[in-house]
């Protein structure tokens, strides 16, 4: 038995390398075949040691240590479904080999640990209840979410552990008008490197990794939530984003360096209430640059580092409500050394007389602005410059 054992694992390992799939090599394969009375992950009768095995030969579902594969022999065109109704756990977890008229559905109802990788299929949906989340928690030196290009996913996804993750391909969430679909938490102490788009409804970052995306951040187009999206980069490292970032709120409070080669737009994305919880924080002492405009609707605040502004610094006041983070200060730039190289443009000079909206305070004895464009629009702004060292 202990040989057939070892054989067995081997084969499996060769079968993995070939398609590309990095997990643990000391898991153990368990195979959805769907043989129970339900769809529910939690039945031992939907699994098996072997792909199409007639009848399961398990007594529990996955384990941290046990892969969750989906194969070819795992779905029929009439029972396609997989359902995480009770909190779940596996190492890897892998879609593979599925036929065009046999793509399953994963609904997520419950939270679903994964201690290794993920790989997806092409066309499948990912969906389930509000607030629910998939786990990842590796601490191998790397894992590998490969989305295959679906889009709409449900669950929110958080990265603790240490292993540096690649995300092969964009990866599209969904929101639905208010419900708490959608959200991305990476607080794993290794990297992230994402090899396409990201669509979330909101980006949270902690911890000490770097953080590459290859293409744009932004969320769906389509939505209506009565909370902001926000972008958070917090802790030491560095973020580069391949395009541009679309956001309500953007904060990057880290040591590290941001690089955005697209444009910045903290500007009417959604419509989250109050509106005035929309701007850009850009503090740490690295250097941010921007490869693009730089717009916000309600504030710019640069504390500290070195900000360079390829475009415009486009400044949206509305109304009476001053340009500002919280809605309580205006735009402030103070003790940053900030670069222009275009203008800085008021595209919303309806501001009250004797109202606070459209003010930039710039202060500090250190804070340099330096405009390459040839012009500020600010004859309709209501201007507070306490100090300044205009270049």
């Amino acid at each position: 038995m202990k040989m057939k054992f070892i054989l067995r694992w081997k084969i499996a390992l060769c079968l993995l390398l070939s398609f590309g799939y990095y997990t643990n090599s000391f898991a153990l394969d368990y195979y959805w075949i769907g043989k129970g009375a339900n769809n529910n992950w939690s039945l031992p009768g939907n699994w098996a040691s072997a792909s199409g095995a007639a009848v399961s030969d398990v007594q529990v579902p996955p384990t941290l240590t046990d892969n969750a594969i989906f194969d070819e022999n795992s779905f029929t065109t009439a029972k396609k479904t997989v359902i995480v109704d009770a909190t779940s756990t596996c190492d890897s977890i892998i879609f593979r080999n599925i036929q065009a008229d046999r793509i399953p559905t994963l609904t997520v109802n419950a939270t679903l640990t994964v201690k290794g990788s993920m790989f997806l299929t092409a066309g499948m949906a990912v969906n389930g209840a509000a607030s629910q989340t998939v786990q990842f928690q590796s601490e191998r030196s790397k894992e590998t979410l490969a989305t295959a290009g679906i889009t709409n996913i449900y669950p929110n996804f958080t990265f603790t552990g240490s292993a540096n993750w690649t995300i092969d391909g964009s990866l599209s969430f969904y929101n639905n008008g208010g419900s708490p679909y959608g959200k991305f938490t990476f607080s794993s102490t290794g990297n992230l490197t994402v090899n396409g788009n990201m669509t979330v409804t909101s980006f949270t970052k902690t911890g000490d990794s770097n953080v590459d995306i290859s293409g744009y951040l932004t969320t769906p187009s389509y939505i209506t939530i009565y909370s902001p999206f926000t972008v958070n980069f917090s802790g030491s490292g560095d973020m580069t984003v391949g395009s541009y970032v679309d956001t309500d709120i953007f904060s990057f409070s880290g040591d590290g360096i941001l690089t955005i080669n697209g444009y910045l737009n903290a500007s009417n994305v959604s419509t989250a209430s109050p509106l005035l919880y929309r701007g850009v924080y850009l503090g740490g002492t690295g250097k941010k640059t921007i490869n693009g405009d730089l717009t916000a609707y309600y504030g710019i605040i640069a504390d500290s580092g070195t900000v360079n502004i390829q475009g415009d610094l486009n400044m949206n006041s509305y109304n009476t409500y001053p340009m500002s983070l919280t809605g309580a200060n205006p735009s402030v730039l103070n003790g940053c050394k900030m670069t222009i190289d275009g203008n800085i443009v008021n595209n919303n000079a309806k501001a009250a007389t004797g109202a606070s909206g459209g003010r930039l305070s710039v202060s500090g004895d250190s804070t340099e602005v330096e405009v390459k464009g040839g012009y500020a629009t600010l004859s309709d702004l209501y201007i507070t410059i306490v100090r300044y060292k205009m270049i």
